[in-house]
């Protein structure tokens, strides 16, 4: 049984079962294999490749050198006390403590299902990661969402976050999402020890992944200090 899974786990296993979807769906319009043309057969090899490819890129992104930065350029994050928290307590840089910055809307789709992600990762690394989600919304627009927002695809109470949640006046937006030219929501930043962004993008995918290898990278190496 272990062998079967660590088999189907692994890209060539994975290539293999969409092939195989692949298959039985031409078989089932086109008919016996002795009727397929030669893009039906290319269909079901594309699909395969593209799977293999795609599993052999996602293994070389988990599996990159833990010693080496994910980002080539050391990139000094902007400090987090304009702040003003809603919830949980403030989140410092300068501490020597990795932390997780997630932008996001309450009005977007992809921000509320962010959060829930955002709210996965953190119980898994709350212990050794501060996480802190920012929006340029009011106070008042947060507190209106807890209570008309119950009907939005995704809705959670904020309240039953564990993470800190705060406003910003649009300064950190500046700071972080321009300066790095995303103008998108919802989008995640994650700062190493040595109060630098180590790396972001957006929360569902590889943060989990990129959260663990922050925390595994070494900070102390004195060619990796900010000058």
């Amino acid at each position: 049984m272990e062998v079967t899974m660590a088999m189907f786990m692994s890209p060539v296993g994975q290539a293999l079962a969409f092939a195989s979807v692949a298959g039985y769906l031409t078989y089932h319009y086109v008919g016996d294999v002795a009727n397929w043309t030669g893009q039906d057969v290319l269909f079901v090899v594309a699909v395969a490749a593209v799977v293999l490819m795609h599993r052999y890129r996602v293994k070389a992104y988990i599996e990159h050198d833990p010693k080496q930065r994910i980002l080539d350029d050391v990139v000094p994050a902007y400090s987090l006390e304009d702040v003003e928290y809603v919830q949980g307590s403030p989140v410092h840089l300068g501490e020597s403590r990795v932390v997780a910055v997630l932008f996001f809307a309450t009005w977007c789709k992809g921000s509320r299902a962010a959060l829930n992600e955002f709210e996965k990762v953190c119980s898994t690394y709350g212990r050794d990661v501060a996480f802190v989600a920012v929006t340029q919304e009011s106070k008042e627009e947060l507190a209106a969402y807890e209570v008309h927002g119950r009907r939005a695809t995704n809705f959670k109470p904020l309240s039953d976050f564990s993470f800190a949640i705060g406003t910003e006046n649009g300064t950190l937006t500046k700071e972080y999402q321009l300066k790095h030219k995303i103008n998108t929501l919802p989008h995640v930043y994650l700062i190493g020890r040595d109060d630098s962004i180590f790396w972001h993008g957006h929360p569902v995918g590889h943060f989990d992944d990129a959260t663990r290898r922050t925390l595994a990278y070494d900070f102390s190496a004195a060619s990796n200090k900010i000058e």
